[in-house]
């Protein structure tokens, strides 16, 4: 309740994984941030709770940043929540966070690194592009991987124009023919 306001007047929320995140992030100014709790990210999450959760931010405002820590369980808790508020409509981002940080330790440092964390956020599906482009895979691995990773991301789109936007992103970055991926 203490974001709402905010997250209407800069129309966007920040989603962070912990209590710390959340109340360091309010201290830097960004009281547009809330927090899901630790069980909320569990594998044994009822997809309708995200859901439920996710769809009363909407009332406040489509755009979301998703920034979880940098370790393997936010990363895959981005990718769950990235994939519901796609299917609901929500344009996500990703903020990409210093391998071993979280939210709490960034704004700690230095505040201002948060403030450019969240302003150089991308997203998700150009995030993951990124991400494994940045492996430098071979051709045909790279291919398997933008299947399984990215391609699900972009199934979720409700508009087929942004599909369409995405998958041409995807074919003349990753060099994969766009009628190829869409058989996908």
């Amino acid at each position: 309740n203490k974001a709402k306001f905010d997250i209407r007047k800069r129309d966007y929320s920040i989603m962070v994984e912990g209590h710390m995140d959340l109340i360091m992030s309010h201290q830097a100014g960004f009281t547009n941030t809330v927090a899901v709790s630790g069980t909320a990210l569990s594998d044994d999450t009822k997809a309708g709770e995200v859901v439920t959760n996710l769809g009363l931010l909407t009332r406040l405002s489509n755009n979301i940043i998703l920034a979880f820590d940098s370790d393997e369980a936010g990363f895959k808790a981005s990718g769950r929540n990235a994939k519901i508020a796609l299917t609901i409509g929500m344009d996500v981002k990703v903020a990409k966070m210093p391998a071993g940080d979280d939210p709490a330790d960034i704004i700690l440092r230095n505040p201002e690194d948060w403030k450019n964390i969240i302003k150089d956020s991308k997203h998700v599906i150009d995030f993951s592009l990124e991400t494994l482009l940045d492996k430098k895979l071979d051709p045909r691995k790279l291919g398997r991987e933008i299947q399984t990773v990215v391609l699900p991301y972009v199934a979720s789109l409700r508009s087929s124009i942004d599909q369409g936007h995405f998958l041409s992103k995807i074919s003349k970055s990753a060099g994969i023919k766009e009628d190829a991926l869409w058989d996908e």
